[in-house]
């Protein structure tokens, strides 16, 4: 699967943009979720599932570097600090069922008992995290299934599928006498025939089977009613549900997505789970989290947003802190010497491993927190040598990994993975299989060029070539483009418009038809899908609204569909400065001439201080930029020295800068 430029900024805008005016209809929709869980109710159940250890007989597949799956027990370990610290669950009333114990019995049991406590207006949250599955039956009707651990395949001397279909566990919640029912469903039913896609481990069975509902299955829907729980799906039926491995922990991109949104969750401003959900999953693969259900019940929300929470205490008067609200990509590089809050009292961050963190309390003799009481980030510590990581990949010969190796090598700041994470991968485009419409006579234009491709090899259309290079001389071609890359991930690091404490706002504006497309509140990662078409001639403005008592600067950084670029520093008597209370309207005239049809994503970035490194690079007007890396780090050195830090590392204040992201679509309305 290749992908032209415009599919890759589709991709790639996916990492970090902002509400639009499709945001109402998926709020309502991402909501019930966030409602049901805030909503005041006698007493709230949950009921975890994760699976990783399948055994082949079960997972039609051999394990993958010691497992079929890696990622389902963090989903559970998501799922859980989330609820007992965000929404109130006791942790008596959360039953787990991980690998061995996620028998198909004991599942249903646990609906049968634990889950049948529940009463009128009491609130079930069910998670499934574990490998689904699409079942042929014996008259060659497909049927979607989980997974149990001993689910074994069917054979022909033994018929019985032994999964739970996904229309009995419909049957099973639509049974329990509480109508807030919901279940979180990250796995997926398409078998596409692999069990990875790229870099991405797939969350189903390759192939389907070919069995029959068993009679135990048949006997145990009789007993149960029939009303509509609300579901929230990972994929839609013919799409990979995938997990993610990042820098020191693995896990399903919905559940990701959808956790870390519902951490940041605020009465203001209701978060669109399923908005950041669908974006990160776009950028990984081609899943489309799917809800079964519009109902909307008028449930408020309630707590505070935070991104974490206190998991327990260690020797040394150190503890243990989960980082789940933030966003994975910055998690991965999360370092020591992190200011986190809890409830006014500042921690710095020791140590951290995955998603967890070591801290320990500035101030001497303090108390020890209490368990659950969320976490807010004050100061972010970045590393000052964050690489991007580009995997070979496994179709390569081994003198073609020797020599990627040590053409990688060379370029500054570009790393060979050694693991499964992966920025990017490195290899070629494979020949596509032909079909049954094209004569055996015609073949395909050979491909033997390298290029760039995503994790889900997807290949990056515009770093291939047709003609046969050497291995160095390809690397040597894409190091513009990777640095590029490079200079993309490090802006995505800036963004925490969840966390800043900055007082600023910003507007995307467009004058004509629509008085205001979006006022984005914190990141939603919405995807290209859903966002605006506009026409190519639109006026669109941004309109930056510094409602604080002092000063603030901002730069705005965009990229377009043909991968320039831009930036732009507003003039003034300091480089970007806004007075207190003043609104700072830019006109689009100057700021689209740089820009064809197609994709725009724009980072706006606030700072207490001038950027006077950035104003060297971008001053005074829009300007593509040559060397967008200089530009990003120029930035990133401009917000540390306006946090007051003297650490040799990055770190930024959330009382001093604040990045909000927008994307939309521009279109010839003539063609």
């Amino acid at each position: 699967m290749s992908l032209t430029r415009r599919e890759l900024l589709q991709r790639l805008l996916t990492a970090g943009v902002g509400l639009t005016l499709s945001e109402v209809g998926f709020l309502l929709r991402g909501d019930r979720y966030a409602q049901a869980l805030a909503q005041p109710a006698r007493r709230k159940l949950a009921l975890l599932i994760g699976i990783n250890q399948y055994p082949e007989s079960v997972a039609d597949r051999s394990p993958v570097r010691g497992a079929v799956l890696t990622g389902c027990l963090t989903d559970i370990e998501l799922q859980r600090e989330l609820l007992t610290a965000r929404f109130g669950f006791l942790p008596a009333d959360i039953l787990t069922l991980t690998d061995q114990q996620a028998t198909r019995s004991a599942i249903v049991d646990a609906f049968q008992f634990h889950l049948a406590q529940a009463q009128a207006n009491d609130t079930v949250i069910v998670h499934f995290s574990g490998l689904g599955s699409r079942v042929k039956l014996e008259d060659g009707t497909l049927r979607s299934s989980i997974v149990p651990i001993d689910a074994t395949l069917p054979t022909e001397e033994n018929p019985d599928c032994m999964d739970l279909f996904t229309d009995t566990l419909e049957l099973l919640l639509g049974g329990l006498e509480s109508d807030r029912v919901i279940a979180v469903l990250d796995c997926g039913f398409s078998s596409l025939g692999t069990s990875m896609q790229g870099n991405l481990r797939i969350r189903a069975r390759p192939n389907a089977p070919v069995g029959q509902i068993s009679e135990a299955e048949l006997a145990l829907r009789k007993t149960l009613q029939r009303q509509r729980p609300t579901i929230l799906s990972a994929a839609a039926i013919d799409q990979p549900a995938v997990e993610y491995q990042w820098n020191g922990f693995s896990a399903g991109l919905f559940t990701y997505a959808l956790t870390q949104q519902l951490w940041q969750t605020t009465q203001t401003k209701l978060t669109v789970a399923f908005e950041q959900a669908k974006a990160i999953a776009q950028r990984f693969s081609t899943q489309q989290p799917q809800l079964n259900t519009k109902t909307i019940p008028p449930l408020e929300i309630m707590a505070a947003s935070g991104d974490g929470a206190i998991l327990g205490n260690e020797a040394d008067d150190r503890f243990r802190v989960w980082l789940g609200g933030l966003p994975p990509q910055v998690v991965e590089n999360y370092a020591a010497g992190s200011l986190l809050s809890v409830e006014g009292r500042q921690a710095i961050v020791r140590s951290r491993d995955g998603l967890i963190a070591i801290a320990r309390w500035m101030e001497p003799d303090a108390a020890a927190p209490e368990i659950g009481q969320i976490v807010q980030e004050v100061v972010r510590i970045l590393p000052p040598d964050i690489s991007l990581t580009i995997a070979l990949d496994s179709s390569l010969e081994r003198i073609e990994r020797v020599d990627a190796t040590s053409a990688f090598a060379a370029l500054p700041r570009i790393a060979v993975a050694t693991g499964d994470h992966a920025d990017y991968l490195f290899g070629k485009l494979q020949a596509p299989t032909l079909t049954a419409s094209v004569s055996p006579e015609v073949e395909p234009a050979p491909l033997k060029g390298y290029g760039l491709f995503q994790t889900d090899r997807s290949a990056i259309a515009n770093t291939l070539i047709e003609a046969d290079e050497a291995v160095k001389t390809a690397v040597t071609r894409l190091a513009p483009q990777l640095q590029t890359l490079l200079a993309l991930k490090l802006l995505r690091l800036m963004e925490n418009r969840a966390s800043s404490q900055l007082n600023v706002e910003a507007r995307l504006l467009m004058s004509d038809r629509v008085p205001q497309i979006v006022r984005p509140q914190r990141v939603s990662d919405m995807p290209p899908a859903v966002l605006p078409a506009l026409p190519l001639n639109s006026r669109i403005d941004y309109q930056l609204h510094n409602r604080s008592d002092r000063s603030v600067y901002a730069i705005l950084i965009g990229l377009d569909s043909d991968e320039n670029v831009t930036a732009y520093l507003p003039p003034a008597v300091e480089a970007g400065e806004i007075a207190p209370d003043a609104v700072l309207t830019i006109a689009s005239d100057d700021w689209l001439r740089q820009i064809a049809s197609g994709w725009v994503e724009t980072h706006v970035i606030f700072s207490t201080s001038p950027f006077g490194q950035a104003e060297s690079i971008a001053a005074g007007a829009v300007r593509p930029v040559a060397k967008p890396l200089d530009l990003v780090q120029a930035v990133l050195q401009d917000l540390h020295q306006a946090s007051g830090s003297e650490s040799s590392a990055i770190a930024l204040d959330v009382n001093h800068w604040a990045t909000f992201s927008f994307a939309y679509q521009l279109e010839d309305s003539t063609s």
